[in-house]
Protein backbone atom coordinates (compact mmCIF):
# COMPACT_ATOMS: atom_id res chain seq x y z
CA UNK A 1 0.00 0.00 0.00
CA UNK A 2 1.41 3.35 -0.99
CA UNK A 3 1.96 6.13 1.49
CA UNK A 4 -0.87 8.11 -0.12
CA UNK A 5 -3.39 5.29 0.46
CA UNK A 6 -2.34 4.88 4.09
CA UNK A 7 -2.92 8.56 4.80
CA UNK A 8 -6.27 8.53 3.01
CA UNK A 9 -7.51 5.52 4.96
CA UNK A 10 -6.25 6.81 8.34
CA UNK A 11 -7.66 10.28 8.33
CA UNK A 12 -9.91 11.92 5.79
CA UNK A 13 -9.62 15.35 7.36
CA UNK A 14 -9.51 18.37 5.15
CA UNK A 15 -5.89 19.06 6.15
CA UNK A 16 -4.75 15.60 5.15
CA UNK A 17 -6.68 15.82 1.93
CA UNK A 18 -4.89 19.02 1.10
CA UNK A 19 -1.58 17.44 1.89
CA UNK A 20 -2.40 14.39 -0.25
CA UNK A 21 -3.43 16.53 -3.16
CA UNK A 22 -0.25 18.54 -2.80
CA UNK A 23 1.84 15.38 -2.72
CA UNK A 24 0.08 13.81 -5.76
CA UNK A 25 0.30 17.02 -7.70
CA UNK A 26 4.04 17.33 -7.26
CA UNK A 27 4.75 13.59 -7.27
CA UNK A 28 6.46 13.35 -3.92
CA UNK A 29 8.14 10.07 -3.16
CA UNK A 30 8.05 8.32 0.21
CA UNK A 31 11.34 9.94 1.31
CA UNK A 32 10.17 13.32 0.13
CA UNK A 33 7.06 12.86 2.22
CA UNK A 34 9.08 11.87 5.28
CA UNK A 35 11.31 14.93 4.81
CA UNK A 36 8.25 17.16 4.51
CA UNK A 37 6.83 15.81 7.78
CA UNK A 38 10.14 16.27 9.61
CA UNK A 39 10.51 19.80 8.26
CA UNK A 40 6.97 20.68 9.32
CA UNK A 41 7.53 19.32 12.82
CA UNK A 42 10.80 21.22 13.10
CA UNK A 43 9.08 24.42 12.05
CA UNK A 44 6.34 23.91 14.64
CA UNK A 45 8.90 23.19 17.38
CA UNK A 46 10.89 26.29 16.39
CA UNK A 47 7.79 28.48 16.59
CA UNK A 48 6.90 27.06 20.00
CA UNK A 49 10.50 27.64 21.19
CA UNK A 50 10.39 31.27 20.06
CA UNK A 51 7.11 31.83 21.90
CA UNK A 52 8.49 30.23 25.10
CA UNK A 53 11.76 32.19 24.88
CA UNK A 54 9.87 35.45 24.39
CA UNK A 55 7.69 34.82 27.42
CA UNK A 56 10.72 33.77 29.49
CA UNK A 57 12.63 36.92 28.53
CA UNK A 58 9.64 39.08 29.39
CA UNK A 59 9.31 37.32 32.73
CA UNK A 60 13.02 37.78 33.48
CA UNK A 61 12.80 41.50 32.74
CA UNK A 62 9.81 41.85 35.02
CA UNK A 63 11.65 39.96 37.77
CA UNK A 64 14.75 42.13 37.31
CA UNK A 65 12.64 45.26 37.41
CA UNK A 66 10.98 44.16 40.63
CA UNK A 67 14.17 43.01 42.39
CA UNK A 68 16.88 45.47 41.31
CA UNK A 69 17.89 48.16 43.83
CA UNK A 70 16.20 51.52 43.51
CA UNK A 71 19.02 53.44 41.89
CA UNK A 72 19.07 55.86 39.00
CA UNK A 73 21.20 58.75 37.79
CA UNK A 74 19.42 61.29 40.00
CA UNK A 75 19.87 59.14 43.10
CA UNK A 76 23.53 58.58 42.31
CA UNK A 77 24.10 62.31 41.86
CA UNK A 78 22.61 62.95 45.30
CA UNK A 79 24.83 60.24 46.81
CA UNK A 80 27.91 61.87 45.26
CA UNK A 81 27.00 64.96 47.26
CA UNK A 82 26.69 62.88 50.42
CA UNK A 83 30.07 61.32 49.66
CA UNK A 84 31.62 64.78 49.49
CA UNK A 85 30.21 65.52 52.94
CA UNK A 86 31.83 62.33 54.23
CA UNK A 87 35.15 63.25 52.63
CA UNK A 88 35.06 66.71 54.21
CA UNK A 89 34.26 65.19 57.58
CA UNK A 90 37.12 62.70 57.30
CA UNK A 91 39.62 65.46 56.69
CA UNK A 92 38.21 67.53 59.56
CA UNK A 93 38.96 64.59 61.86
CA UNK A 94 42.42 64.28 60.30
CA UNK A 95 43.26 67.93 61.03
CA UNK A 96 42.02 67.55 64.61
CA UNK A 97 44.15 64.45 65.06
CA UNK A 98 47.24 66.20 63.75
CA UNK A 99 46.75 68.97 66.32
CA UNK A 100 46.86 66.37 69.11
CA UNK A 101 49.87 64.66 67.56
CA UNK A 102 51.89 67.88 67.39
CA UNK A 103 50.87 68.85 70.92
CA UNK A 104 52.10 65.50 72.22
CA UNK A 105 55.24 65.06 70.14
CA UNK A 106 53.55 62.28 68.10
CA UNK A 107 53.52 59.95 71.10
CA UNK A 108 49.74 59.46 71.00
CA UNK A 109 47.28 57.60 68.79
CA UNK A 110 43.52 57.85 68.20
CA UNK A 111 40.98 55.32 69.42
CA UNK A 112 39.44 52.76 67.06
CA UNK A 113 36.43 55.06 66.66
CA UNK A 114 38.61 57.43 64.65
CA UNK A 115 39.19 54.95 61.83
CA UNK A 116 35.50 54.15 61.53
CA UNK A 117 34.73 57.87 61.33
CA UNK A 118 37.31 58.62 58.64
CA UNK A 119 36.97 55.63 56.32
CA UNK A 120 34.79 56.33 53.26
CA UNK A 121 32.22 53.69 52.31
CA UNK A 122 32.10 52.76 48.61
CA UNK A 123 28.95 50.62 48.52
CA UNK A 124 26.69 53.38 47.24
CA UNK A 125 28.91 54.31 44.28
CA UNK A 126 27.15 52.19 41.64
CA UNK A 127 29.32 51.69 38.55
CA UNK A 128 26.68 49.53 36.85
CA UNK A 129 24.73 52.66 35.94
CA UNK A 130 27.44 53.47 33.41
CA UNK A 131 28.33 50.05 31.97
CA UNK A 132 26.96 50.97 28.54
CA UNK A 133 28.89 54.24 28.27
CA UNK A 134 32.64 53.73 28.21
CA UNK A 135 33.72 57.32 29.01
CA UNK A 136 31.22 57.61 31.84
CA UNK A 137 32.26 54.27 33.31
CA UNK A 138 35.96 55.20 33.24
CA UNK A 139 35.32 58.55 34.97
CA UNK A 140 33.12 57.03 37.66
CA UNK A 141 35.47 54.09 38.21
CA UNK A 142 38.34 56.53 38.78
CA UNK A 143 36.33 58.25 41.51
CA UNK A 144 35.92 54.92 43.26
CA UNK A 145 39.63 54.19 42.87
CA UNK A 146 40.89 57.44 44.40
CA UNK A 147 38.54 57.10 47.38
CA UNK A 148 39.68 53.50 47.82
CA UNK A 149 43.29 54.76 47.77
CA UNK A 150 42.38 57.24 50.52
CA UNK A 151 41.04 54.36 52.63
CA UNK A 152 44.20 52.34 51.99
CA UNK A 153 46.38 55.26 53.08
CA UNK A 154 44.32 55.57 56.26
CA UNK A 155 45.14 51.98 57.14
CA UNK A 156 48.81 52.73 56.55
CA UNK A 157 48.56 55.70 58.91
CA UNK A 158 46.81 53.56 61.51
CA UNK A 159 49.68 51.11 61.47
CA UNK A 160 52.44 53.67 61.76
CA UNK A 161 50.73 55.71 64.50
CA UNK A 162 50.47 52.56 66.61
CA UNK A 163 54.20 51.91 66.23
CA UNK A 164 56.06 53.43 69.18
CA UNK A 165 59.35 52.99 67.31
CA UNK A 166 58.27 54.93 64.22
CA UNK A 167 59.85 58.36 63.88
CA UNK A 168 57.87 61.58 64.07
CA UNK A 169 58.99 62.49 60.54
CA UNK A 170 57.61 59.23 59.16
CA UNK A 171 54.24 59.79 60.79
CA UNK A 172 54.08 63.36 59.59
CA UNK A 173 54.97 62.31 56.05
CA UNK A 174 52.17 59.72 56.04
CA UNK A 175 49.62 62.34 57.13
CA UNK A 176 50.77 64.83 54.48
CA UNK A 177 50.44 62.07 51.88
CA UNK A 178 46.80 61.55 52.88
CA UNK A 179 46.13 65.28 52.67
CA UNK A 180 47.43 65.10 49.11
CA UNK A 181 44.68 62.65 48.20
CA UNK A 182 42.19 65.51 48.28
CA UNK A 183 43.45 66.81 44.94
CA UNK A 184 42.85 63.45 43.28
CA UNK A 185 39.44 63.04 44.90
CA UNK A 186 38.18 66.48 43.91
CA UNK A 187 39.57 66.10 40.38
CA UNK A 188 37.82 62.73 39.97
CA UNK A 189 34.64 64.20 41.40
CA UNK A 190 34.83 67.08 38.92
CA UNK A 191 35.23 64.64 36.00
CA UNK A 192 32.34 62.50 37.21
CA UNK A 193 30.01 65.48 37.49
CA UNK A 194 31.04 66.71 34.05
CA UNK A 195 31.11 63.41 32.13
CA UNK A 196 28.61 61.19 33.95
CA UNK A 197 26.07 63.79 35.04
CA UNK A 198 26.50 66.26 32.16
CA UNK A 199 27.04 69.32 34.37
CA UNK A 200 28.64 72.52 33.13
CA UNK A 201 31.29 74.50 35.02
CA UNK A 202 28.84 76.73 36.88
CA UNK A 203 26.67 73.78 37.90
CA UNK A 204 29.73 71.94 39.20
CA UNK A 205 30.73 74.95 41.27
CA UNK A 206 27.23 75.17 42.76
CA UNK A 207 27.27 71.44 43.52
CA UNK A 208 30.63 71.69 45.29
CA UNK A 209 29.60 74.79 47.22
CA UNK A 210 26.51 73.00 48.49
CA UNK A 211 28.25 69.76 49.42
CA UNK A 212 31.82 70.73 50.28
CA UNK A 213 32.89 74.38 50.18
CA UNK A 214 30.25 76.06 52.34
CA UNK A 215 29.12 73.15 54.49
CA UNK A 216 27.92 73.55 58.04
CA UNK A 217 25.91 70.39 58.69
CA UNK A 218 28.47 67.62 58.43
CA UNK A 219 28.13 64.08 59.77
CA UNK A 220 29.38 64.93 63.24
CA UNK A 221 26.91 67.82 63.39
CA UNK A 222 24.07 65.39 62.77
CA UNK A 223 25.37 62.89 65.32
CA UNK A 224 25.73 65.54 67.97
CA UNK A 225 22.35 67.13 67.30
CA UNK A 226 20.56 63.77 67.42
CA UNK A 227 22.27 62.97 70.71
CA UNK A 228 21.70 66.21 72.58
CA UNK A 229 19.08 68.39 70.90
CA UNK A 230 15.56 68.37 69.53
CA UNK A 231 14.89 68.72 65.81
CA UNK A 232 13.71 72.30 66.27
CA UNK A 233 16.95 73.49 67.82
CA UNK A 234 19.74 74.98 65.77
CA UNK A 235 23.40 74.45 66.62
CA UNK A 236 26.01 77.09 65.91
CA UNK A 237 29.72 76.58 65.36
CA UNK A 238 31.47 78.49 68.13
CA UNK A 239 33.93 80.96 66.69
CA UNK A 240 37.28 81.03 68.44
CA UNK A 241 39.05 83.96 66.90
CA UNK A 242 42.67 83.06 66.13
CA UNK A 243 42.52 79.84 68.12
CA UNK A 244 45.71 77.97 68.86
CA UNK A 245 44.86 75.19 66.41
CA UNK A 246 43.91 77.65 63.66
CA UNK A 247 47.25 79.42 64.02
CA UNK A 248 49.23 76.17 64.12
CA UNK A 249 47.47 74.69 61.10
CA UNK A 250 46.52 77.81 59.13
CA UNK A 251 49.17 77.24 56.46
CA UNK A 252 48.10 73.61 56.17
CA UNK A 253 44.46 74.65 55.66
CA UNK A 254 45.53 76.97 52.84
CA UNK A 255 47.55 74.25 51.10
CA UNK A 256 44.62 71.88 51.50
CA UNK A 257 42.25 74.39 49.86
CA UNK A 258 44.67 74.93 46.97
CA UNK A 259 44.87 71.19 46.32
CA UNK A 260 41.11 70.71 46.63
CA UNK A 261 40.17 73.48 44.21
CA UNK A 262 43.03 73.25 41.70
CA UNK A 263 40.67 71.90 39.02
CA UNK A 264 38.05 74.56 39.78
CA UNK A 265 39.55 77.87 38.62
CA UNK A 266 36.31 79.79 39.22
CA UNK A 267 36.81 79.52 43.01
CA UNK A 268 38.05 82.94 44.12
CA UNK A 269 40.66 83.73 46.75
CA UNK A 270 37.92 85.10 48.98
CA UNK A 271 35.95 81.87 48.69
CA UNK A 272 39.05 79.84 49.54
CA UNK A 273 39.67 82.05 52.58
CA UNK A 274 36.07 81.58 53.73
CA UNK A 275 36.45 77.83 53.25
CA UNK A 276 39.61 77.78 55.39
CA UNK A 277 37.89 79.79 58.11
CA UNK A 278 34.91 77.42 58.19
CA UNK A 279 37.26 74.43 58.12
CA UNK A 280 39.13 75.82 61.13
CA UNK A 281 35.87 76.21 63.07
CA UNK A 282 34.90 72.61 62.37
CA UNK A 283 38.32 71.35 63.45
CA UNK A 284 38.15 73.40 66.65
CA UNK A 285 34.76 71.88 67.46
CA UNK A 286 36.21 68.37 67.14
CA UNK A 287 39.19 69.32 69.30
CA UNK A 288 36.86 70.66 71.99
CA UNK A 289 35.07 67.31 72.02
CA UNK A 290 38.06 64.96 71.99
CA UNK A 291 39.48 63.66 75.27
CA UNK A 292 43.25 63.45 75.01
CA UNK A 293 44.87 61.20 77.58
CA UNK A 294 41.83 61.48 79.82
CA UNK A 295 41.05 65.18 79.61
CA UNK A 296 39.99 67.90 77.22
CA UNK A 297 42.80 70.16 76.05
CA UNK A 298 41.84 73.82 76.27
CA UNK A 299 41.82 75.87 73.09
CA UNK A 300 43.12 79.37 73.72
CA UNK A 301 42.68 82.47 71.65
CA UNK A 302 45.95 84.13 70.72
CA UNK A 303 44.57 87.62 71.30
CA UNK A 304 45.94 89.23 74.46
CA UNK A 305 42.67 91.08 75.03
CA UNK A 306 40.78 87.83 75.29
CA UNK A 307 42.25 85.00 77.38
CA UNK A 308 39.23 82.69 77.26
CA UNK A 309 40.02 78.99 77.46
CA UNK A 310 37.74 76.47 75.81
CA UNK A 311 37.39 73.18 77.64
CA UNK A 312 34.47 70.84 78.27
CA UNK A 313 32.47 73.68 79.85
CA UNK A 314 32.57 75.56 76.57
CA UNK A 315 32.27 72.57 74.27
CA UNK A 316 30.85 72.27 70.80
CA UNK A 317 28.14 74.72 69.94
CA UNK A 318 24.98 76.12 71.34
CA UNK A 319 21.26 75.94 71.11
CA UNK A 320 19.86 78.84 69.16
CA UNK A 321 18.70 80.46 72.42
CA UNK A 322 22.31 80.72 73.66
CA UNK A 323 23.70 82.82 70.81
CA UNK A 324 24.02 85.99 72.86
CA UNK A 325 25.69 84.38 75.86
CA UNK A 326 29.35 85.10 76.53
CA UNK A 327 31.66 82.39 75.21
CA UNK A 328 32.64 81.20 78.68
CA UNK A 329 28.97 80.42 79.47
CA UNK A 330 28.45 78.26 76.43
CA UNK A 331 28.22 74.58 77.33
CA UNK A 332 27.14 71.25 75.97
CA UNK A 333 23.35 70.85 75.93
CA UNK A 334 22.43 68.74 78.94
CA UNK A 335 25.72 69.21 80.76
CA UNK A 336 25.52 69.04 84.51
CA UNK A 337 27.22 72.21 85.86
CA UNK A 338 28.10 70.39 89.09
CA UNK A 339 30.26 67.83 87.30
CA UNK A 340 33.89 68.69 86.66
CA UNK A 341 34.93 68.87 82.98
CA UNK A 342 37.21 65.82 83.03
CA UNK A 343 34.38 63.73 84.53
CA UNK A 344 31.79 64.64 81.94
CA UNK A 345 33.20 63.90 78.51
CA UNK A 346 29.91 63.12 76.82
CA UNK A 347 30.41 64.94 73.55
CA UNK A 348 33.41 63.12 72.11
CA UNK A 349 33.59 61.37 68.75
CA UNK A 350 36.91 59.62 69.34
CA UNK A 351 39.61 59.92 71.99
CA UNK A 352 43.40 60.04 72.01
CA UNK A 353 45.66 57.82 74.13
CA UNK A 354 49.38 57.37 74.63
CA UNK A 355 51.13 54.79 72.47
Amino acid sequence: MTTMNILLNTNESWLHQQVVEFAEKYGLSTWDWVALIITSLSLIIAIISVVIATKTLRSQKETQKNTQPVMNIENQEFLIGQKLLCILDSYIYMFALQFFLTKNDYKVKPSSHFWHLTEIALGDLNESLFYNENNMFVAFHRLREVIEEFNTNLMGLKEILSNAKAKKEEKDLEIVHIYGNIGQIMSACYDSLEICFQKDTEQIKTFLETNFISVFETRYYGRYKDKFCSQEEVLILPQIENSESAIKQGELYNKFAEMAFKRIPMITKEEKADFCETLAKHVDVIIMNTPCKGKILPLKTTKESNSIEFSTDTNWSLKNTDEEKPLYERALPGNNPDVKPYQYLNGWFFYVTSI
